[in-house]
């Protein structure tokens, strides 16, 4: 599952912090925003022709300009690599463009936009049979039924983001959502579980160099964490930490299993 070759143990650290929210280490994040977000890389892949990659470089713009909090920007980008995908039949494009049109709809609190866009992008994952694709939209539209309170929705949402991406050995797009996982068992009453998904997913982000926190989920993670510790103390949770770094994938198969039977219970 991660990508060092061992796919029977969520490996990695806990030092998750120290990347920034698009996943790029802190030192790196200002090169990062250069190299994925200035105008004149932009411009250049308008220029060749290309439209795939056009509508690439937008899309990674416009995700850059969310990151920078740059919203008009990055509506900007995102509508123009919708443009280009469409005109070009690139679906696979389109639905990557369609997740981060969600999380900017997230940004600006229109809940009903957030939601929408990434219910396409899963609709084309589907479609073209992309397992990825539909793994980072059902975490955003994940996000989405959990700002409304729908733990039934959410549930179901996350275990199919879930085993798909253990079916596929995806641990970028799995590592986006165990936090999201591990607020379900928060509202379960099951704060060992969740400490231990957080932990998980934390490993995982640090082998992958991935910080699985938009800036949306990243505020509902912060409160689901200090949540998890506050009602099991700082023994208990160190524990149930230890035991997430070192929980195997069969192990965090059966518990988001588990989690999301009792949801839909």
């Amino acid at each position: 599952m991660a990508r060092s070759g061992n796919a029977s143990r969520i490996r990695g650290d806990t030092r998750a912090g120290a990347r920034g929210a698009d996943g790029t280490p802190v030192r790196h994040r200002r090169h990062h925003r250069h190299a994925c977000g200035d105008p004149i890389v932009v411009s250049l892949t308008r220029g060749i022709g290309d439209a795939r990659l056009a509508a690439e470089a937008a899309t990674l713009a416009g995700h850059a300009a969310l990151f920078a909090g740059e919203l008009d920007e990055a509506q900007h980008l995102i509508g123009e690599a919708l443009t280009g995908a469409d005109d070009a039949d690139l679906r696979w494009e389109k639905g990557h463009t369609l997740v981060a049109a969600g999380q900017l709809a997230l940004l600006r609190g229109d809940l009903e936009d957030a939601d929408r866009a990434p219910t396409r992008a899963v609709e084309i994952g589907r479609s073209i049979g992309n397992d990825f694709t539909l793994a980072a939209a059902l975490n955003r539209r994940a996000t989405v039924t959990a700002l409304r309170g729908d733990l039934a929705a959410t549930a179901a949402l996350l275990a199919e983001s879930t085993a798909r991406s253990l079916d596929a050995r995806m641990s970028w797009t799995l590592s986006y959502a165990l936090p999201a996982l591990a607020g379900i068992a928060v509202r379960l009453d099951e704060p060992e579980s969740a400490a231990m998904l957080f932990a998980a997913s934390a490993s995982l982000s640090a082998a992958d160099a991935v910080d699985p926190r938009f800036p949306v989920s990243r505020d509902l993670a912060a409160l689901d964490l200090a949540t998890a510790r506050d009602a099991l103390g700082e023994k208990a949770f160190q524990s149930a930490w230890d035991a997430g770094r070192a929980a195997t994938t069969a192990d965090i198969r059966r518990l988001a299993e588990e989690l999301t039977r009792r949801a839909l219970a």
